[in-house]
Parts: structure tokens; C-alpha cells; sequence
């Protein structure tokens, strides 16, 4: 810094040292705005706000595994709504009055878009055409109806885009993706936020679908994060349909960490570094065997084996279909090459046929 009315840096550039951290930011907290290096970047394990599996509940509440256990409090749910679908465990809401709430405090994390640089990750299984304008990620605020930020189905219910809703006091309200995930199929959605260089994105299935939004900024208090509806002064926006696995992250994902997050990487494998894998193998006494790897739903696998490292892999499914988050694949006696005989051997899973 120069002085105290000369801090040297870019006046037509926000972030000066392009570090993520608005320079106002930096000078609030003692860093450096000229130095890239500091504050050092946060890590993904850093950067990981909650994680909400939404697997089960105590019947009051759905646990967040994140760092700072931020779980949701049911309104009008109970253990019915967690249900099983096509291999995983969800939360399943009617429409009508549902919805998973956590209600923030100060000093929290939550909301996420009160920082310059976010990602939410979720899975969905919703429906979006003749749902008019309603709501599966909501953060807003129970003393106004005012300031929203959602994702939730299209205004006027007209087809399967996803419908990003920023509003503090005036445009752009209403936007749409380009493609339509909210068909009834299960997909996976990643929003990201950069405040600094003003870009939205929106990836479906790891995939980017656009980074062309009119971008804004919510700068009015919000108190609430939710899913399945809006919790506001009016509670209202109720959604139907299936939605799993959501974690918020406050920082940008890459799109490789998208991908990741896409192909069934769970939040808290990704946040420590973690790698698709396989991640079970066990052998009975008659020398069957049977290995397991984080999987995405609706996806299939090539899986190869081969007894030597020095061989070329031998194909034994071009595309065994996924079984959940979890997929296993048996390898019986009497295979070539033969678990009974063999000392060793390696499999390998590869995504897609």
C-alpha cells in the first residue's frame, strides 16, 4: 500500500492481484490487494461450506457432514420422505408445503452467495414442465419478500430449463438454461458465482450449458438456505420432485471438479483430493471376487482385467450399468483369467462404454 488514501491499486479492476478477493475486501481484512499469494488460495477442503447427502433423518433434521454441520430442519417431512430411487437414498418432497430449512446465523457460513466466489452442487430428479415457478435451492430472507435467490423450475411451467431467479430490488429476475435436465431423468446440476468477474455459470451432467447470465449481485441480509421451496416472510414456491447430494463450496470449482462431481464423486472424497476409483475389493473363501467404485446414476462402465501388468487388458463389460452412488461388480471362479488360480490380479473400471 501506498498510503492510507493510496492503496496502489487498479482503479477500474476490482480484484487488482486476480487472487478472488475483491481489493475493498482484502484492505477490510489487513491482506495484501497487490499480492496474488495472499491470502494463500483456500484449498478444496477449505472451501467446502456443508454437505447435505440427505440420506435419512433423526425425524427433526437431515445431518450436513460438511465442516461446519449446518444441518436442515424438516418442515412438514418426516422418514417417509427419504426414499429410495434407482440405487440411492434421496429426499423426496410434495409440492405442497415441504422442505428442508437452515435457518442462518451471524458469523455463519450460510448463506453461500455472501461471498465473491461460490459453487452449489446437487442432484435433481424433477419434473420442470407444468411446475410453474418453483424452487429446489432457495436462500432468501424471513424478514422480506424481497431479496431471492433461486433455482427452481420455469416461471410459467412451459418446459425443462432450469430458472435462475436473482432479485434485490430489480433485474434481471427471471433466466433459463439452455438445456432441459428437469425431465423426470436424474441429473446433476453445478451453479458457480464469481463476483469479482462478474460470470455465472450453470454446468449440467459436468457439462457447461452457458456462462452468458445477466449477472448481479444480492447485497440485502439473507437468513435462510433451503431446499425444496422458499423460506421468506411468506413461505411459499414449494417444489415436487427428488433432489440428492447438495453441497455449497465457497470457491469457483474448476470444471474438472464439476466433472468429478458429476461422474459420482462424493463432496467429502472430492474436498480431501480423492480420484475415481475403486475403492472395495474383497475375496470369499472360494476365491470369488467382488470390488465396488463410486459411481454416477443412470451411467454404465467398461471393466477390464488382466493377470500381469505387463498384459493387455481384457474386456469383460463395455457396459455394466450403474447400480447408485455404489456399484459392484462381481468377478466369479471359473472366469479367465481364474480368481481360484490366479495369485493376482487387476481390474480396472473406465466411464462410459
Amino acid at each position: 500500500l501506498v498510503d492510507n488514501d493510496d492503496t496502489g491499486t487498479d482503479p477500474n479492476n476490482a480484484d487488482t492481484d486476480g487472487d478472488g478477493y475483491a481489493d475493498g475486501g482484502e484492505i477490510a481484512e489487513g491482506t495484501d490487494p497487490m499480492d496474488p499469494e495472499d491470502p494463500p488460495a483456500p484449498t478444496l477442503e477449505d472451501s467446502l461450506v456443508a454437505y447435505w447427502p440427505l440420506d435419512g433423518t433423526d425425524g427433526e433434521s437431515t445431518p450436513d457432514l460438511g465442516p461446519n454441520g449446518y444441518d436442515l430442519n424438516l418442515v412438514d417431512m418426516d422418514t417417509s420422505n427419504f426414499v429410495n430411487d434407482e440405487g440411492r437414498t434421496v429426499a423426496s418432497f410434495d409440492g405442497l408445503g415441504t422442505m428442508l430449512v437452515h435457518n442462518n446465523e451471524e458469523g455463519e457460513e450460510l448463506p453461500i452467495n455472501q461471498f465473491d466466489l461460490y459453487t452449489i452442487s446437487l442432484w435433481v430428479k424433477i419434473t420442470g414442465a407444468g411446475q410453474n415457478d418453483l424452487r429446489f435451492f432457495s436462500e432468501g430472507s424471513t424478514a422480506t419478500n424481497d431479496p431471492l435467490f433461486n433455482l427452481g423450475t420455469k416461471n410459467n411451467g412451459a418446459d425443462n430449463t432450469v430458472d435462475l431467479y436473482l432479485r434485490d430490488g430489480g433485474t434481471p429476475n427471471h433466466q433459463f438454461s439452455v438445456g432441459e435436465p428437469l425431465d423426470g431423468e436424474w441429473h446433476h446440476l453445478a451453479y458457480t458465482y464469481d463476483g469479482t468477474a462478474q460470470k455465472i455459470q450453470l454446468f449440467i451432467d459436468g457439462v457447461l450449458d452457458r456462462d452468458d447470465w445477466n449477472f448481479k449481485a444480492l447485497t440485502s441480509p439473507l437468513n435462510t438456505t433451503t431446499i425444496g421451496g422458499i423460506l421468506r416472510a411468506a413461505p411459499s414456491h414449494w417444489v415436487n420432485g427428488l433432489v440428492d447430494d447438495v453441497s455449497v463450496w465457497k470457491a469457483v470449482l474448476p470444471e474438472d471438479r464439476v466433472a468429478d462431481l458429476a461422474n459420482g464423486m462424493d463432496p467429502l472424497g472430492l474436498a480431501g483430493g480423492s480420484q475415481f476409483s475403486i475403492t472395495d475389493v474383497t475375496r470369499d473363501t472360494e476365491g470369488n471376487i467382488t470390488f465396488s467404485w463410486n459411481s454416477r446414476p443412470n451411467g454404465s462402465y467398461g471393466i477390464w482385467v488382466k493377470a500381469d501388468l505387463m498384459d493387455e487388458w481384457e474386456e469383460l463389460d463395455d457396459g455394466f450399468p450403474s447400480q447408485g452412488k455404489i456399484t459392484d461388480f462381481e468377478y466369479p471362479v471359473g472366469s479367465s483369467p481364474d480368481p481360484a488360480v490366479s495369485r493376482k490380479l487387476f481390474f480396472r473400471v473406465t466411464i462410459g462404454d
